[in-house]
């Protein structure tokens, strides 16, 4: 990706990811193969730069990434350090995650409020804050976690027109 033109529009490229980032067959689930087994900074040395993080919402309003148990708000941190370091190392890269809600994780609009807190409390040196078009570039958004989030119900829909740029996609279909 660091070859890669900075003038290139984001939405022409196909990024390198991984399913179910932090998910785990030793949780039960019998499908290995859509589950990943190994650290996200193992995928991340392996060139993963496209990850899902399914999250629950807690008591006190922040959202873990869950199996992994940390706090969304550290595993978001530490994709920034890996961005970092490439920096430092002459390298321009950036990160795209896909956060989704974890079924049974509390009220699905509480959960929404909650993501869009914890990213607006975000640097702007971490996640990519501004407003996301046809015309953004990888050079915009060099060294950043451009976020994207799934909402499940007509009630997360609402709250996706809050003040928080981020992508919005339809992660289950409506009744």
């Amino acid at each position: 990706m660091n070859s890669l033109d900075p003038n290139i529009y984001l939405t022409e490229l196909s990024i390198p990811g991984s399913k179910m980032t932090t998910e785990s067959p030793v949780y039960g689930v019998s499908d290995a193969d859509a589950f990943q087994t190994t650290s996200i900074e193992q995928q991340y040395k392996d060139g993963v730069r496209a990850f899902i993080l399914q999250t629950y919402r807690n008591g006190d309003g922040s959202l873990t990434v869950a199996r992994v148990n940390k706090p969304l708000t550290d595993v978001l941190g530490e994709i920034s350090a890996y961005l970092k370091d490439s920096k430092a190392k002459g390298k321009n890269e950036f990160a795209f995650t896909l956060i989704t809600y974890q079924d049974g994780a509390g009220e699905q609009v509480d959960w929404m409020k909650s993501l869009q807190t914890t990213i607006n409390n975000m640097s702007a040196d971490v996640v990519y804050k501004e407003e996301i078009n046809p015309n953004t570039t990888l050079g915009d958004v060099f060294g950043k976690i451009v976020v994207k989030c799934n909402y499940n119900s007509a009630g997360m829909i609402k709250w996706c027109q809050h003040s928080t740029n981020a992508l919005y996609t339809l992660g289950k279909r409506l009744m």
